[in-house]
């Protein structure tokens, strides 16, 4: 059993720099529209 934990954890860490960045994006997304939603932030004007 925790020879599969551990391989799991392994592939785990060799994967971690591929899905940092989608998970940075997708936390500032979800951050962005909470803050959009309370009225923080509101939509840039097209100029």
């Amino acid at each position: 059993m925790s020879l599969i934990g551990n391989r799991t954890t392994i592939l785990i860490l060799k994967l971690s720099p591929l899905i940092l960045p989608f998970v940075v994006l997708f936390c500032g997304g979800v951050f962005l529209t909470v803050c959009q939603s309370l009225g923080i932030f509101t939509p840039l004007p097209h100029t």
